[in-house]
Protein backbone atom coordinates (compact mmCIF):
# COMPACT_ATOMS: atom_id res chain seq x y z
CA UNK A 1 0.00 0.00 0.00
CA UNK A 2 0.79 3.60 -0.64
CA UNK A 3 0.09 6.34 1.68
CA UNK A 4 -0.34 9.77 0.53
CA UNK A 5 -0.88 11.55 3.50
CA UNK A 6 -2.48 14.98 2.96
CA UNK A 7 -3.77 17.71 5.00
CA UNK A 8 -7.72 17.17 4.31
CA UNK A 9 -10.39 20.39 3.19
CA UNK A 10 -13.58 20.61 4.67
CA UNK A 11 -14.90 17.97 2.80
CA UNK A 12 -15.72 14.13 3.71
CA UNK A 13 -13.27 12.10 2.36
CA UNK A 14 -14.30 8.37 0.61
CA UNK A 15 -13.25 5.15 -0.68
CA UNK A 16 -13.91 4.27 -4.43
CA UNK A 17 -12.51 0.99 -6.06
CA UNK A 18 -12.27 -0.10 -9.74
CA UNK A 19 -11.46 -3.94 -11.45
CA UNK A 20 -9.94 -3.34 -14.78
CA UNK A 21 -10.50 -6.82 -16.50
CA UNK A 22 -7.26 -6.05 -18.97
CA UNK A 23 -6.33 -8.81 -21.74
CA UNK A 24 -2.98 -9.93 -20.16
CA UNK A 25 -4.37 -8.58 -16.07
CA UNK A 26 -7.01 -8.18 -13.93
CA UNK A 27 -6.29 -5.01 -11.99
CA UNK A 28 -7.49 -3.53 -8.63
CA UNK A 29 -7.14 0.05 -7.73
CA UNK A 30 -9.17 1.35 -4.11
CA UNK A 31 -8.00 4.95 -3.72
CA UNK A 32 -9.54 6.78 -0.47
CA UNK A 33 -9.37 10.84 -1.19
CA UNK A 34 -11.20 13.42 -2.18
CA UNK A 35 -13.50 13.06 -5.38
CA UNK A 36 -14.97 16.03 -7.03
CA UNK A 37 -17.90 15.16 -8.85
CA UNK A 38 -17.96 14.95 -12.70
CA UNK A 39 -19.51 13.82 -15.53
CA UNK A 40 -17.75 12.52 -18.49
CA UNK A 41 -19.95 12.47 -21.74
CA UNK A 42 -18.40 10.10 -24.65
CA UNK A 43 -17.10 11.55 -27.69
CA UNK A 44 -17.73 10.62 -31.57
CA UNK A 45 -15.07 7.83 -32.60
CA UNK A 46 -12.55 8.37 -35.19
CA UNK A 47 -11.52 5.75 -36.64
CA UNK A 48 -7.86 4.99 -37.88
CA UNK A 49 -8.56 4.79 -41.77
CA UNK A 50 -10.08 7.97 -41.74
CA UNK A 51 -6.95 9.47 -40.35
CA UNK A 52 -8.78 12.75 -39.61
CA UNK A 53 -9.84 14.24 -35.82
CA UNK A 54 -13.97 14.03 -35.29
CA UNK A 55 -15.67 17.31 -36.11
CA UNK A 56 -17.43 16.98 -32.51
CA UNK A 57 -16.06 16.74 -29.43
CA UNK A 58 -17.81 16.63 -25.99
CA UNK A 59 -15.61 18.78 -23.22
CA UNK A 60 -14.56 16.55 -20.09
CA UNK A 61 -13.39 18.30 -16.99
CA UNK A 62 -10.00 17.75 -15.51
CA UNK A 63 -10.81 16.54 -12.04
CA UNK A 64 -8.43 16.64 -9.08
CA UNK A 65 -8.19 14.05 -6.65
CA UNK A 66 -6.64 14.73 -2.98
CA UNK A 67 -5.69 11.07 -2.33
CA UNK A 68 -5.26 9.71 1.38
CA UNK A 69 -4.15 6.44 0.34
CA UNK A 70 -3.74 4.08 -2.81
CA UNK A 71 -3.82 0.51 -3.26
CA UNK A 72 -3.27 -1.42 -6.27
CA UNK A 73 -2.95 -5.31 -6.89
CA UNK A 74 -3.39 -7.44 -9.80
CA UNK A 75 -3.88 -11.16 -11.72
CA UNK A 76 -2.83 -12.47 -14.98
CA UNK A 77 -5.23 -14.17 -16.76
CA UNK A 78 -3.86 -13.61 -20.06
CA UNK A 79 -7.12 -14.20 -22.34
CA UNK A 80 -6.29 -11.57 -24.79
CA UNK A 81 -3.99 -14.97 -26.15
CA UNK A 82 -7.10 -16.96 -26.78
CA UNK A 83 -8.79 -13.92 -28.41
CA UNK A 84 -5.85 -14.11 -30.28
CA UNK A 85 -5.19 -17.76 -31.52
CA UNK A 86 -9.17 -19.11 -31.29
CA UNK A 87 -11.29 -15.87 -31.86
CA UNK A 88 -13.20 -16.59 -28.01
CA UNK A 89 -12.19 -17.35 -24.38
CA UNK A 90 -12.10 -20.93 -23.49
CA UNK A 91 -13.07 -22.50 -20.45
CA UNK A 92 -9.68 -22.83 -18.86
CA UNK A 93 -9.16 -19.47 -19.35
CA UNK A 94 -12.56 -18.48 -18.13
CA UNK A 95 -12.37 -20.41 -14.79
CA UNK A 96 -9.07 -18.43 -14.37
CA UNK A 97 -10.88 -15.64 -14.62
CA UNK A 98 -13.72 -15.90 -12.44
CA UNK A 99 -10.83 -16.85 -9.56
CA UNK A 100 -8.73 -13.63 -10.47
CA UNK A 101 -12.04 -11.49 -9.87
CA UNK A 102 -13.16 -13.17 -6.97
CA UNK A 103 -9.89 -12.47 -5.12
CA UNK A 104 -9.70 -9.06 -6.61
CA UNK A 105 -12.95 -8.17 -5.35
CA UNK A 106 -12.29 -9.68 -1.72
CA UNK A 107 -9.57 -7.67 -1.34
CA UNK A 108 -11.05 -4.45 -2.54
CA UNK A 109 -13.64 -5.20 0.35
CA UNK A 110 -10.67 -5.82 2.92
CA UNK A 111 -9.62 -2.45 1.67
CA UNK A 112 -13.27 -0.68 2.38
CA UNK A 113 -14.47 -0.84 -1.08
CA UNK A 114 -17.72 -3.06 -0.76
CA UNK A 115 -18.98 -2.40 -4.92
CA UNK A 116 -15.90 -1.87 -7.00
CA UNK A 117 -16.33 -0.62 -10.31
CA UNK A 118 -15.99 -3.59 -12.69
CA UNK A 119 -15.33 -2.93 -16.17
CA UNK A 120 -14.01 -4.91 -19.32
CA UNK A 121 -11.98 -3.99 -22.47
CA UNK A 122 -11.09 -4.72 -25.82
CA UNK A 123 -11.49 -9.25 -24.82
CA UNK A 124 -14.70 -8.84 -24.00
CA UNK A 125 -15.95 -6.38 -26.59
CA UNK A 126 -15.23 -8.87 -29.77
CA UNK A 127 -14.42 -12.04 -28.46
CA UNK A 128 -17.55 -14.16 -29.91
CA UNK A 129 -18.60 -15.42 -26.44
CA UNK A 130 -17.54 -12.10 -24.75
CA UNK A 131 -21.57 -12.06 -23.61
CA UNK A 132 -21.64 -15.38 -21.94
CA UNK A 133 -18.54 -14.53 -20.29
CA UNK A 134 -19.35 -11.25 -19.28
CA UNK A 135 -22.85 -12.91 -17.84
CA UNK A 136 -20.78 -15.99 -15.92
CA UNK A 137 -18.42 -13.56 -14.40
CA UNK A 138 -21.26 -11.19 -13.19
CA UNK A 139 -23.03 -13.68 -12.06
CA UNK A 140 -20.26 -15.43 -9.87
CA UNK A 141 -19.46 -12.38 -8.19
CA UNK A 142 -23.05 -10.61 -7.72
CA UNK A 143 -22.06 -7.07 -9.49
CA UNK A 144 -22.40 -5.86 -12.74
CA UNK A 145 -19.94 -5.51 -15.53
CA UNK A 146 -19.87 -2.50 -18.17
CA UNK A 147 -18.48 -3.42 -21.26
CA UNK A 148 -16.26 -0.17 -22.28
CA UNK A 149 -16.60 0.87 -25.82
CA UNK A 150 -12.86 1.58 -27.04
CA UNK A 151 -13.64 5.55 -27.11
CA UNK A 152 -14.68 5.11 -23.76
CA UNK A 153 -11.78 3.00 -22.82
CA UNK A 154 -9.78 6.26 -24.56
CA UNK A 155 -11.83 9.00 -22.40
CA UNK A 156 -11.02 7.30 -19.33
CA UNK A 157 -7.36 6.46 -19.92
CA UNK A 158 -7.12 10.33 -20.60
CA UNK A 159 -9.42 11.56 -18.35
CA UNK A 160 -7.09 9.36 -15.02
CA UNK A 161 -3.07 10.05 -16.97
CA UNK A 162 -3.83 13.74 -17.34
CA UNK A 163 -4.80 13.81 -13.44
CA UNK A 164 -0.84 13.45 -12.58
CA UNK A 165 -0.32 16.98 -14.90
CA UNK A 166 -1.32 20.65 -13.66
CA UNK A 167 -2.45 23.60 -15.86
CA UNK A 168 -3.49 23.69 -19.56
CA UNK A 169 -0.88 21.20 -21.17
CA UNK A 170 -1.35 20.02 -24.76
CA UNK A 171 -0.87 15.95 -24.85
CA UNK A 172 -0.82 13.24 -26.82
CA UNK A 173 -1.27 9.67 -24.40
CA UNK A 174 0.06 6.36 -25.80
CA UNK A 175 -2.06 3.79 -24.18
CA UNK A 176 -1.00 0.07 -25.62
CA UNK A 177 -2.81 -2.71 -24.51
CA UNK A 178 -2.91 -6.49 -24.79
CA UNK A 179 -5.43 -6.35 -27.71
CA UNK A 180 -5.86 -2.97 -28.78
CA UNK A 181 -4.01 0.56 -28.30
CA UNK A 182 -5.28 4.15 -28.58
CA UNK A 183 -3.56 7.01 -28.99
CA UNK A 184 -5.84 10.43 -27.50
CA UNK A 185 -4.93 13.76 -27.24
CA UNK A 186 -6.36 16.97 -25.84
CA UNK A 187 -5.37 19.74 -23.92
CA UNK A 188 -5.62 20.75 -19.86
CA UNK A 189 -7.49 16.98 -19.66
CA UNK A 190 -9.92 17.71 -22.01
CA UNK A 191 -10.04 15.24 -24.73
CA UNK A 192 -10.57 16.45 -28.41
CA UNK A 193 -10.51 12.81 -30.19
CA UNK A 194 -8.44 9.75 -30.64
CA UNK A 195 -7.04 6.74 -32.77
CA UNK A 196 -8.44 3.14 -31.70
CA UNK A 197 -6.12 0.32 -33.49
CA UNK A 198 -7.04 -3.20 -33.14
CA UNK A 199 -3.25 -3.75 -32.06
CA UNK A 200 -2.18 -4.95 -28.67
CA UNK A 201 0.79 -6.92 -27.73
CA UNK A 202 -0.90 -10.50 -27.98
CA UNK A 203 -1.49 -9.85 -31.70
CA UNK A 204 2.01 -8.87 -32.42
CA UNK A 205 3.13 -12.01 -30.41
CA UNK A 206 0.68 -14.36 -32.39
CA UNK A 207 1.86 -12.25 -35.89
CA UNK A 208 4.82 -12.93 -35.04
CA UNK A 209 5.27 -16.61 -34.61
CA UNK A 210 2.77 -17.39 -37.76
CA UNK A 211 5.12 -15.53 -40.13
CA UNK A 212 8.49 -15.36 -38.27
CA UNK A 213 11.10 -17.94 -38.91
CA UNK A 214 11.57 -20.01 -35.79
CA UNK A 215 14.92 -20.05 -35.39
CA UNK A 216 15.33 -16.73 -35.04
CA UNK A 217 13.30 -15.93 -32.01
CA UNK A 218 10.08 -13.62 -31.05
CA UNK A 219 12.85 -11.55 -29.79
CA UNK A 220 14.68 -10.85 -32.69
CA UNK A 221 12.27 -11.01 -34.88
CA UNK A 222 10.69 -7.91 -32.69
CA UNK A 223 14.03 -5.96 -33.15
CA UNK A 224 14.26 -6.91 -36.66
CA UNK A 225 10.97 -4.77 -37.41
CA UNK A 226 11.81 -1.61 -35.67
CA UNK A 227 15.13 -1.74 -37.05
CA UNK A 228 13.37 -2.12 -40.50
CA UNK A 229 9.76 0.31 -40.11
CA UNK A 230 7.38 -0.21 -38.86
CA UNK A 231 5.43 -3.27 -41.54
CA UNK A 232 4.59 -5.86 -39.16
CA UNK A 233 4.28 -8.99 -41.82
CA UNK A 234 1.29 -10.06 -43.46
CA UNK A 235 -0.97 -8.36 -41.11
CA UNK A 236 -0.63 -4.46 -43.02
CA UNK A 237 0.60 -1.31 -41.92
CA UNK A 238 0.51 0.22 -38.16
CA UNK A 239 -0.50 3.39 -39.01
CA UNK A 240 1.42 6.50 -39.74
CA UNK A 241 0.81 9.08 -37.05
CA UNK A 242 1.82 12.51 -37.27
CA UNK A 243 1.25 15.74 -35.42
CA UNK A 244 -0.26 16.51 -38.54
CA UNK A 245 -3.12 14.19 -37.60
CA UNK A 246 -3.69 15.23 -34.20
CA UNK A 247 -5.86 18.89 -33.50
CA UNK A 248 -3.71 19.65 -30.87
CA UNK A 249 -1.18 22.54 -31.13
CA UNK A 250 2.38 21.38 -32.60
CA UNK A 251 4.85 23.46 -30.09
CA UNK A 252 5.91 20.59 -27.55
CA UNK A 253 3.04 18.73 -26.74
CA UNK A 254 4.13 16.60 -23.75
CA UNK A 255 3.64 12.63 -24.37
CA UNK A 256 2.46 10.94 -21.98
CA UNK A 257 2.38 6.90 -21.96
CA UNK A 258 0.70 5.02 -19.23
CA UNK A 259 -0.72 0.99 -18.69
CA UNK A 260 1.41 -1.94 -18.71
CA UNK A 261 3.65 -1.60 -21.15
CA UNK A 262 4.49 1.81 -20.42
CA UNK A 263 4.85 1.25 -16.38
CA UNK A 264 6.81 -2.16 -17.19
CA UNK A 265 9.36 -0.26 -19.18
CA UNK A 266 9.88 2.61 -16.71
CA UNK A 267 10.62 0.30 -13.91
CA UNK A 268 13.16 -1.80 -16.09
CA UNK A 269 15.03 1.27 -16.43
CA UNK A 270 15.31 1.76 -12.77
CA UNK A 271 16.26 -1.53 -12.59
CA UNK A 272 19.38 -0.48 -15.11
CA UNK A 273 20.05 2.69 -12.99
CA UNK A 274 19.96 0.67 -10.19
CA UNK A 275 17.47 3.26 -8.84
CA UNK A 276 14.35 2.48 -6.72
CA UNK A 277 11.39 0.19 -8.64
CA UNK A 278 8.46 2.25 -7.97
CA UNK A 279 8.32 4.78 -10.38
CA UNK A 280 6.49 8.15 -9.20
CA UNK A 281 3.69 9.78 -10.71
CA UNK A 282 5.53 11.33 -13.91
CA UNK A 283 8.89 9.14 -15.32
CA UNK A 284 10.90 10.43 -18.01
CA UNK A 285 11.83 8.00 -20.75
CA UNK A 286 13.83 9.11 -23.65
CA UNK A 287 14.35 8.36 -27.13
CA UNK A 288 17.95 6.93 -26.21
CA UNK A 289 16.41 4.98 -23.19
CA UNK A 290 13.86 3.14 -24.91
CA UNK A 291 16.72 1.95 -27.33
CA UNK A 292 18.55 1.15 -24.37
CA UNK A 293 15.86 -0.90 -22.43
CA UNK A 294 15.20 -3.01 -26.03
CA UNK A 295 18.62 -4.10 -26.38
CA UNK A 296 18.70 -5.18 -22.71
CA UNK A 297 15.31 -7.07 -22.71
CA UNK A 298 16.52 -8.58 -26.02
CA UNK A 299 19.79 -9.50 -24.33
CA UNK A 300 17.53 -11.23 -21.08
CA UNK A 301 15.41 -12.92 -23.45
CA UNK A 302 17.71 -14.45 -25.74
CA UNK A 303 20.10 -16.12 -23.05
CA UNK A 304 16.80 -16.88 -20.93
CA UNK A 305 17.84 -14.81 -17.95
CA UNK A 306 14.22 -13.43 -17.32
CA UNK A 307 14.71 -13.92 -13.53
CA UNK A 308 17.19 -11.39 -13.57
CA UNK A 309 14.68 -8.87 -14.02
CA UNK A 310 12.49 -7.54 -11.71
CA UNK A 311 8.95 -8.27 -13.58
CA UNK A 312 7.23 -11.30 -13.77
CA UNK A 313 7.51 -13.73 -16.49
CA UNK A 314 4.02 -13.25 -17.71
CA UNK A 315 5.04 -9.30 -17.96
CA UNK A 316 8.44 -9.68 -19.48
CA UNK A 317 7.02 -12.38 -22.10
CA UNK A 318 4.54 -9.15 -23.81
CA UNK A 319 7.39 -6.27 -22.81
CA UNK A 320 9.10 -6.45 -26.44
CA UNK A 321 5.67 -6.40 -28.03
CA UNK A 322 4.30 -3.50 -26.05
CA UNK A 323 7.96 -2.00 -26.74
CA UNK A 324 7.22 -2.07 -30.17
CA UNK A 325 3.96 -0.63 -31.04
CA UNK A 326 4.90 1.90 -28.05
CA UNK A 327 8.09 2.98 -29.98
CA UNK A 328 6.91 2.66 -33.42
CA UNK A 329 4.00 5.32 -32.34
CA UNK A 330 6.54 7.24 -30.34
CA UNK A 331 9.10 7.49 -33.15
CA UNK A 332 5.80 8.46 -35.80
CA UNK A 333 5.03 11.16 -33.33
CA UNK A 334 8.22 12.79 -33.53
CA UNK A 335 9.14 13.54 -30.20
CA UNK A 336 12.43 12.89 -28.46
CA UNK A 337 10.87 12.51 -24.57
CA UNK A 338 8.44 10.09 -23.09
CA UNK A 339 6.40 11.13 -19.96
CA UNK A 340 5.29 7.80 -18.06
CA UNK A 341 2.38 7.50 -15.61
CA UNK A 342 0.76 4.96 -13.37
CA UNK A 343 -2.76 6.68 -13.72
CA UNK A 344 -4.75 5.02 -16.18
CA UNK A 345 -7.99 3.49 -17.05
CA UNK A 346 -9.16 3.01 -13.93
CA UNK A 347 -8.26 6.32 -12.00
CA UNK A 348 -10.44 8.09 -14.90
CA UNK A 349 -13.10 5.34 -13.58
CA UNK A 350 -12.95 6.58 -10.11
CA UNK A 351 -12.83 10.32 -10.46
CA UNK A 352 -15.71 10.05 -12.79
CA UNK A 353 -17.87 8.44 -10.21
CA UNK A 354 -18.33 5.50 -13.01
CA UNK A 355 -21.53 7.75 -13.32
CA UNK A 356 -21.42 6.49 -16.87
CA UNK A 357 -20.68 2.60 -16.38
CA UNK A 358 -23.24 1.67 -13.89
CA UNK A 359 -26.07 -0.05 -15.32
Amino acid sequence: MINKGRELSQMKSEIRGCIDLGSSYFRLLVVEGIFPGNKVTALRHTSIEEHSVSPRSERIERNHVEVISVTEDRRYVGWGDDLESIGEISQARSSDAWCALEDLASLARRYGCEKPIIVGTNTLRVARNARAITDFLAGKVSAPISILSQEEEAAMSFLGACSALAGEVDVILLDIGGTSTEVSWGKGGRLVGFLGMPWGTHRVCHVLRRSSPPELGLHRALLNILEQGNVLPREGLLPHITLSHLSIRKESPTILATGGTAVSLAVALRFMKRSLLAIGEIELLSEDDLVLIGRRVEGILSTGRERSFPLSRERMRLLLPGFLLLSIIFREIGSSVLHVTSRDLRWGILMSAGEVFNP
